[in-house]
């Protein structure tokens, strides 16, 4: 349509024909000779506009397909070249307005047409225009020039002004990275860098440290530790050599956490430990708190619980002291977390970081940002506040989406997917496990933790369908990988307790009562060791129930027993209801059927006292009629 549109409106211009109220031809048909492609049609258009206008326009196409009659105007350097004409080339329908206000807008009628007349000028005429057009903009709009660097870089860049494109190249990163928009951002100071090399141009010492830095900061943010830890150290240098010690200690600090991440355990506990003197040097607080907070969390995720609170303690002490909201924030997100998985929420901490996020906004801290939205929507979870935890989850995961900020997303969906196995949604808690797990396998390494969780969750969706011999591919090949890969060493206090617990299950299923029993004391000795009081209780439970099989009774209560203690102090529901639904089986296996009923109801009254807060239909219909429910009101039914 478009072809026949323009080839005609090139005939009527070329006289070929004419307008009558009958079709007819102005010469004869053997003389029309019919242009083969639509970009020989539209040349012949703009060869035969007069030259003022051509030259207005192929202005216009070098500023993009939508322009400012302002820009054009003044770009041509003649309020008649640049503006008089575009009433004309509106009404040959070759552009049309798009605004008014605030200012006279046009644009192409078709991306084609822009692109014909772009390609119709000389490169070094439309170098020298680019050029023009960014000194221009520079002037037009310089009390507004913030909403323009990326088009400026853009304009000097083609231009091969390569200082002022390099200059406005790093200016639109840091607003790409200000705006959390860490893709655009990288791409902005990765081109920056590549123009100082291929065009050997001198970056002053401060932008060297500003593209370094900020360009480690996106990757860090993108899940690109190693490439984050590359940057970080060069900007380290950098600062080096310009003798500015804050600098250097913001570099080293960040290096530090990048190889943390990037599963260089040693190398970056030593890098923390020298940020931290380096910040009592210089007298830096924040640099001493923050790598208090990256040495703490390190040795925490390698299991050493008790080391990281002292660290994490120092770090709290410091941001109160100097009163240092993102120390103040990180340091109590990990006492928050650790809290809220060895037992009771530290409820000051949750209280203090809810208020946090807008802050973390506000300073581009992507990762502080989604940690805390998991760590708060952890926290309702674990207090058994469901709605209020999915509806954390899922801000968290769109701010993710929106900021490029991949770990972080992942482990919310693994989060997620596990909240809703607890409440029985096993078809979307395996969606979002399974999407975990392939993001996780794909982004390789830094994302270990994150595979394992979404493989132990993925197990227990296996277990919760009956389908125990994929729960085994899923246990069996995390084991294997986490004794050759460092990585997996992360966090793994966490994720090999209930790895352990539901390898046991699969052993019960093929009634090995022995292996299962060595799986789950196994589990139980790591949760002691780590602190672990949720761990505890799922690893003493299962060991109740596998001496009910074994018709060790006394053993079986001695264990359950002691979880329901802990169940019942921790306040978390899905503990509560599955410890009584075990102690009502190993009554009912004992022969006490009026004490076993006793036990189905406490584990009916939490469920119903769950099914209360669960506020969406959908989800409270599917818990309640979730194969786990629906057993404990069969059994109580049966007495």
């Amino acid at each position: 349509p478009f072809y026949i549109e323009e080839i005609t409106k090139s005939l009527e211009e070329m006289g070929v024909f004419k307008r009558v109220e009958e079709i007819e031809t102005a010469i004869d048909l053997e003389q029309i000779q019919i242009p083969m492609s639509i970009q020989d049609i539209l040349m012949a258009r703009i060869d035969r506009l007069p030259e003022k206008h051509k030259n207005a326009l192929q202005i216009a196409a070098v500023i993009g397909r939508e322009f400012a009659a302002r820009l054009l105007e003044r770009t041509a350097g003649s309020k008649n070249e640049g503006a008089d004409f575009l009433g004309e080339l509106v009404s040959l329908e070759i552009i049309y307005q798009t605004q008014f206000h605030p200012e006279l807008a046009y644009m192409f009628k078709h991306a084609l047409t822009h692109d014909v007349a772009y390609n119709s000028l000389l490169a070094s005429k439309r170098k020298a225009i680019h050029a023009r057009i960014g000194e221009v903009i520079e002037k037009l709009y310089s009390t507004r020039l913030g909403e323009y660097y990326e088009i400026i870089a853009y304009h000097y860049e083609q231009g091969e002004v390569w200082d002022k494109a390099i200059q406005y190249l790093i200016l639109s990163g840091e607003k790409a990275l200000g705006n959390m928009a860490n893709p655009s951002a990288h791409t902005f100071f990765q081109k920056a860098i590549d123009i100082a090399s291929q065009k050997a141009r001198d970056l002053s010492p401060d932008q060297e440290y500003a593209i370094y830095h900020a360009k480690g900061t996106t990757e860090f943010n993108m899940g690109r530790f190693s490439e984050a830890e590359r940057d970080f150290f060069q900007a380290r240098e950098v600062a080096k050599r310009m003798g500015d010690q804050n600098k250097e200690a913001e570099s080293l600090s960040m290096a530090g956490w990048s190889l943390g991440t990037a599963k260089k355990y040693k190398e970056a506990i030593n890098i923390y430990e020298e940020a931290i003197n380096f910040g009592r040097q210089i007298e830096n607080p924040i640099i001493e708190g923050r790598n208090l907070i990256g040495k703490g969390m390190l040795i925490g995720v390698l299991g050493d619980i008790q080391g990281c609170r002292r660290y994490i303690d120092k770090a709290i002490e410091i941001g109160k002291r100097i009163n240092n909201p993102l120390i103040l924030t990180l340091s109590l997100s990990i006492k928050a977390a650790e809290s809220s998985h060895f037992g009771i929420p530290d409820e000051e901490a949750i209280e203090y970081l809810k208020k946090m996020i807008p802050m973390l906004k506000t300073i581009q801290n992507t990762r502080a940002c989604v940690v805390v939205y998991n760590l708060l929507g952890y926290s309702e979870a674990c207090k058994g506040d469901y709605m209020a935890s999915i509806s954390i989850f899922q801000e968290g995961l769109r701010f993710a989406e929106e900021t490029g900020e991949t770990l972080s997303r992942t482990k919310a969906l693994n989060f997620l997917g596990w909240i809703y196995g607890d409440l029985g949604w096993i078809s979307e808690a395996k969606k979002l496990n399974e999407e975990s797990y392939k993001t996780a396998l794909e982004m390789g390494s830094g994302y270990e933790e994150a595979e394992a969780m979404a493989a132990v969750n993925l197990a227990e969706n296996a277990i919760a369908e009956g389908d125990y011999e994929q729960a085994e591919k899923y246990l069996v090949d995390l084991s294997k990988k986490s004794k050759t890969d460092p990585g997996y060493l992360v966090m793994k206090h966490r994720w090999e307790v209930r790895q352990l617990c539901a390898l046991a299950e699969t052993f019960l299923d093929k009634n090995e009562p022995d292996e299962a029993m060595h799986c789950a004391q196994k589990a139980f000795e790591v949760a002691e060791r780590t602190l672990n009081k949720r761990g505890m209780i799922k690893a003493n439970r299962l060991m109740g129930k596998i001496y009910i099989t074994t018709k060790d009774f006394s053993k079986a209560e001695e264990k359950l027993n002691e979880a329901i203690i802990d169940a019942t102090e921790v306040s978390n529901p899905p503990h509560l209801w599955s410890t009584y639904y075990v102690l009502g089986k190993l009554k009912e296996a004992q022969g006490f059927h009026d004490k076993a009923k006793g036990k189905y109801e406490e584990a009916l009254k939490v469920v119903e006292k769950t099914a209360r807060v669960l506020t969406d239909k959908e989800i409270r219909n599917i818990f309640l009629n979730s194969d786990q429910i629906v057993s404990i009101r069969k059994c109580l039914e049966r007495l």
